[in-house]
């Protein structure tokens, strides 16, 4: 044992159980800097320490490329991330287990992508050919393989449009109200949200899972994982204000509680990608 943690054991800092084993690395969605990721995600990882009995330190991560080698390579224990993110850590890694999926903000615990447009535009999603696409990172759901599911279903290959790749759901929304895009893509709920300012939705992708909390069978033990599960999955916000209060400021969807997952619920998102991939 570490002399530090054998100290602050000693001093009642930390339980003994916790100080006799290594934390359990946690890496949440990758964010713009460490300090962001402290603040948002430091509330779940107290309360899942206290349940599981484990310590657990926060893993910071540039981007999900870095997220999902790392996990990978035994680096990573837990990770808070999106659906398609999952897919592909989890292709040919049979070691990554979901845990629970989060609820969005009005209690789903599924999502969709929409394609959008400025206004009355009367572009038809099987106009697209030769368009300007905006997109949100290539690894967001709500990107290649959301759109390529809309456009393919229009019969329109996503390699026929002039797409772009922005960082974030916000910024491919303003490039469409600037008109620096004919259209573009991202998360139905946050593409509600610039209404007021003209964005207007096509049409809608088929509900994809939510947010997934997925644990490295390699390094959790099955005990564990148990634990942390029914931590999450014992938290009810929308029917119990304690426990909204003590979710209040946690990062991503993670406040709004959970739902028991399994890599099946990917399956129909994971023949998509696998469909955008030869599309490309």
């Amino acid at each position: 044992m570490h002399l530090l943690p054998l100290l602050a054991a000693l001093l009642g800092l930390i339980p003994a159980a916790m100080a006799a084993e290594p934390p359990l690395r946690f890496a949440p969605l990758p964010m713009v800097s460490q300090e962001a990721m402290v603040q948002e995600y430091i509330g779940p990882v107290r309360y899942l320490e206290e349940k599981a009995g484990r310590a657990i330190k926060l893993v910071y991560t540039k981007d999900y490329q870095e997220l999902i080698e790392r996990f990978r390579r035994d680096e990573i224990d837990l990770a808070y991330v999106g659906p398609l993110p999952y897919v592909m850590l989890s292709q040919g890694f049979d070691a990554a287990t979901p845990l629970v999926r989060f609820l969005e903000p009005d209690g789903r615990d599924s999502y969709t992508c929409a394609l959008v447009v400025f206004g009355n535009n009367p572009l038809p999603p099987g106009g697209m050919r030769g368009k300007r696409l905006a997109l949100p990172d290539p690894l967001s759901t709500c990107g290649d393989v959301g759109m390529g599911a809309i456009l393919g279903q229009a019969g329109v290959p996503l390699r026929e449009t002039r797409r772009s790749h922005l960082d974030r759901h916000d910024a491919v929304a303003m490039a469409v109200i600037l008109d620096q895009a004919d259209a573009g893509g991202l998360k139905t709920s946050i593409a509600r949200k610039y209404a007021s300012l003209g964005l207007n939705v096509l049409t809608e992708s088929p509900p994809v899972p939510g947010f997934v909390l997925v644990a490295n069978r390699h390094t959790v033990p099955a005990e564990t994982r148990r634990l942390l599960r029914e931590a999450l999955l014992d938290l009810h916000p929308r029917d119990n204000p304690a426990d909204a209060e003590l979710m209040r400021g946690w990062g991503g969807n993670m406040r709004h509680g959970a739902v028991p997952s399994s890599d099946t619920d990917f399956d129909t998102l994971r023949q998509q990608w696998t469909q955008t991939e030869m599309d490309r």
